[in-house]
């Protein structure tokens, strides 16, 4: 909040918000290590673009409606599903993706 309203004050436009204001905060509460070291250090300084992966064909925003799947392969997850209205998709080098896990 103080952020922003620094930057409104000398007109400033803020960044794109997604990695700044809803990947980061997950990974700094949630994610280990190394995510924190792969991935902060490049949201912080904007040197990466993240989009929305929420809405799919056929259920909208609805989330309890989604369809795609994320299945644990070793030390990976396998997504399979489509996505539609991805905020900043076409800029975006990372995608946080809404998954059913089971």
């Amino acid at each position: 909040h103080i952020f922003a309203t620094e930057m409104g004050l000398i007109g400033a436009p803020e960044p794109v918000p997604f990695g700044m204001k809803m990947v980061a905060p997950v990974i700094m509460s949630y994610g280990n290590e190394e995510q924190k070291q792969r991935f902060l250090p490049d949201i912080l300084a904007s040197n990466v673009w993240w989009c929305q992966g929420y809405s799919e064909p056929n259920a909208g925003s609805d989330l309890a409606s989604l369809k795609t799947t994320a299945v644990r392969d070793g030390d990976e997850y396998v997504v399979n599903g489509a996505k539609t209205w991805n905020t900043y998709g076409q800029y975006a080098d990372w995608i946080f993706c809404l998954v059913r896990t089971d």
